[in-house]
């Protein structure tokens, strides 16, 4: 996955988790084996296990080795292996898995997705998946109904294979918000498609659109960062750009009202982004953490407590910071009012990556 502007600086000195992703209620780690390990909800298969048992502690998706990345839609998981294919499961009503069939009552074991090769990102939002090979083209999969694929077409009829998104090449990474879809390309500008009503496209309308826009007076940015309905995007030069729904405050310029143009975030300096489903969060060069949106005000506040912060990520809750020590916190939830640590993890995790519905954690000591 494409890093963020700012690495971490952990030093392993035991086992450590080389990723991790969250879906809406379940989580998923890599380990410097190559192996997926998953907790948490299972309902539908996202973990991987082989039934539909949700896990209190991490457990190894059996029969998958060799991963370098992994990513978490709403429901659904996704692991990319190192020989650039991409395994998928969970939740399949919707084609998310991209091997051809449709399940609503889950695929609880890895299947292959159909007609990739080399690729070097996957993402996975509510209902599709997306995949960027190593030639900079997009690949998308899944739900439809808002136009999401990219593929000029709205359809109510899920697409149970890739197809490439149009018009739409030398892209660095992809972020799958809630039934939108972006990619961030190489020279720094950012394009979007899919569910526009909101203004999460940025190109000035509240409409949808089945193929790619790009986003106004965006030409430097960094990273993207894709929430239910709204968008973050951070810049070469550390500020933070914010478009779409606004209803609870995530974008953070405090207006309340849908921008369908970037609007900007009252930050400096800012190191990594992450949206969640209506709220979203940042870090600053000092290594404080910010979140603002729903459950809280609609300007940045700084998050206590937290003062060694190199990434931060959501996915709908809880919120996630990584520390300079390797540590992970959370807040958000009804019982964590305030960070707590996140005990049974690896005790050094490098850096995060994050999008609509997926956190991800590298090391960049690799182990």
């Amino acid at each position: 996955m494409p890093a963020l502007r700012s690495a971490a600086s952990v030093t392993c000195t035991t086992v450590c988790s080389t990723a991790i992703a969250n879906g809406f209620a379940h989580r998923l780690t890599l380990k410097s084996d190559g192996t997926v390990w998953g907790w948490g909800f299972n309902g539908d298969g996202e973990l991987g296990t082989g039934d539909f048992d949700a896990r209190l502690k991490p457990t190894p998706v059996p029969g998958l080795t060799g991963i370098k990345a992994i990513a978490a839609g709403a429901y659904h998981s996704l692991a990319l292996a190192s020989d650039g294919t991409v395994w998928a499961w969970g939740y399949d009503g919707d084609g998310e898995l991209g091997n051809g069939t449709q399940n609503a009552n889950g695929v609880p074991t890895p299947v292959k997705v159909s007609g990739l090769s080399n690729v070097v990102s996957v993402s996975g939002g509510t209902y599709h998946s997306l995949a960027v090979e190593a030639n900079g083209s997009v690949w998308a999969w899944g739900d439809n109904s808002s136009g999401q694929l990219g593929n000029g077409v709205t359809s109510p009829t899920p697409t149970l294979t890739p197809v490439q998104v149009g018009g739409l090449s030398a892209a660095a990474q992809v972020a799958a918000g809630g039934y939108f879809s972006m990619a961030r390309k190489t020279n720094g500008t950012v394009w979007a498609w899919g569910d526009g009503i909101s203004g999460q496209l940025g190109n000035g309308g509240f409409t949808s659109s089945a193929a790619p826009v790009q986003v106004l007076g965006i030409g430097t940015a960094s990273t993207i960062a894709a929430g239910d309905f709204h968008a973050l995007g951070l810049l070469a030069d550390g500020s933070l750009k914010a478009w779409g729904n606004n209803y609870y405050g995530q974008l953070g310029d405090g207006s309340g009202v849908d921008q369908n143009t970037p609007a900007t975030v009252n930050l400096s300096a800012v190191t990594a982004i992450a949206g969640g489903g209506n709220h979203s969060l940042a870090v600053r060069s000092d290594g404080t953490a910010w979140n603002w949106g729903y459950d809280y005000p609609a300007t940045p506040i700084q998050t206590q407590s937290l003062a060694a912060t190199v990434a931060v990520a959501t996915g709908e809750f809880p919120l996630t910071a990584l520390q300079s020590d390797g540590s992970l916190w959370e807040w958000g939830l009804v019982s964590r009012a305030t960070p707590e640590q996140v005990p049974g993890l690896p005790e050094s995790i490098g850096q995060l990556h994050a999008g609509g519905f997926h956190t991800f954690y590298t090391n960049p000591a690799g182990g």
